[in-house]
């Protein structure tokens, strides 16, 4: 029964970036938006990493973009080999990562996720996701989320 499965947090990604010398940071203020994180750290929206969660049919994909774009929902499709792909519901992406929409890292999930990293969040020197909580993140050059994150690198937002 998937109630009886605790929820993943900030604690479980602490413990995966500990292994990578990456500090999570504890803000003030809410950052479970692109917009309201990059306020909070006073940095550019472009440079926030969306953690979002498709479903190709059972199948979970993790998309990480840029704060500013959005995923084309048919060239993500393209990029992982699917005919279909679509929006997880809050249920699921609680299920599959083990996080709550707003907080979901681009590591650290409950199950191991196929992650797809959009190409455009390389052209920031510093990127700032979430860590597990609405109020935690973590900074982490692209190159080095992409490599902890076993992330393939693709052309998928706009």
């Amino acid at each position: 029964d998937d109630h009886s499965v605790p929820d993943l947090g900030v604690e479980d990604v602490e413990r995966f970036l500990s292994k990578y010398d990456v500090r999570v940071r504890t803000m003030s203020a809410d950052t479970s938006t692109a917009e309201s994180a990059a306020t909070a750290l006073q940095t550019d929206v472009a440079s926030i990493v969306k953690s979002l969660l498709f479903m190709h049919g059972s199948t979970p994909i993790l998309a990480l973009v840029s704060g500013t774009r959005s995923v084309v929902p048919e060239r993500l499709a393209g990029v992982v080999g699917a005919d279909s792909i679509r929006l997880a519901r809050p249920r699921e992406v609680q299920l599959q990562t083990g996080y709550a929409v707003g907080g979901v890292p681009p590591v650290a999930h409950r199950h191991s996720l196929r992650v797809v990293m959009d190409c455009h969040l390389t052209e920031s020197p510093l990127v700032y996701a979430a860590a597990g909580s609405s109020s935690a993140i973590f900074e982490i050059r692209p190159e080095e989320l992409s490599r902890i994150a076993n992330a393939e690198v693709h052309d998928f937002a706009e």
